[in-house]
């Protein structure tokens, strides 16, 4: 399941088309769910409403496995398998209270130039469990630029090993291969997404997700 957060000034269906989630998606051609939760609607807000509350998340994963059965999509005994969370820019705040208290074993975190605050919470994840993965692209306007740093020199103090790189380095077999993942980009803040199509590429390259067969 990939669950999908949107930045300020957004929403779910704008997100949906400006960022061509949906077509990424279905070009990756894995067997997994997106998501797109909403939170604050078309507001300069990285407010995450009842989803940064506790264990809020752990009913969102209900209710979405509930309405698939529903639908006749999986059978009403499946339940969640791999999570990863992705987001854009102010999303960061509540993939973090997600990762706290969300109540659910998220396996992979993706900011795309999202990485403003909250970065004890995504290190606290990080070491939690030595299999997560965590990929975060940012730029040099972004705003995300010297948290990111400082990201990076707390990861290497505590010998976590990483990658870090440029935009134009990155290959999918860079993607499979890291757990850890800081990516340079010169594209701007909102180009980042499908300009090239990076959603596509660590979601379809990622080892939590199987390829349709």
């Amino acid at each position: 399941m990939i669950f999908w957060f949107h930045g300020w000034n957004n929403n779910i269906d704008s997100a949906l088309t400006e960022y061509g989630l949906s077509r990424q998606f279905a070009d990756a051609g894995i067997n997994a769910v997106l998501v797109l939760a909403e939170t604050a609607k078309d507001a300069p807000d990285s407010y995450g409403g009842k989803l940064e509350q506790k264990n809020t998340f752990h009913g969102l994963v209900k209710e979405v496995l509930k309405k698939l059965a529903d639908m006749h999509i999986i059978s009403a005994q499946a339940r969640e398998g791999n999570i990863i969370l992705a987001g854009h820019s102010g999303a960061y705040r509540v993939m973090a209270h997600i990762l706290q208290k969300g109540n659910e074993p998220v396996k992979e975190v993706i900011l795309f130039d999202a990485l403003y605050a909250d970065t004890d919470k995504f290190m606290d994840w990080l070491i939690a469990d030595r299999h997560h993965r965590f990929i975060n692209l940012y730029t040099n306007h972004g705003g995300t630029f010297d948290e990111t740093k400082s990201m990076m020199h707390q990861v290497k103090d505590l010998k976590i090993a990483e990658d870090s790189l440029e935009e134009t380095e990155v290959t999918p077999g860079v993607i499979r291969n890291n757990k850890i993942i800081f990516i340079h980009t010169l594209h701007e803040h909102n180009y980042i997404i499908q300009h090239p199509d990076n959603f596509k590429l660590f979601i379809e390259n990622s080892p939590f997700l199987k390829k349709i067969r």
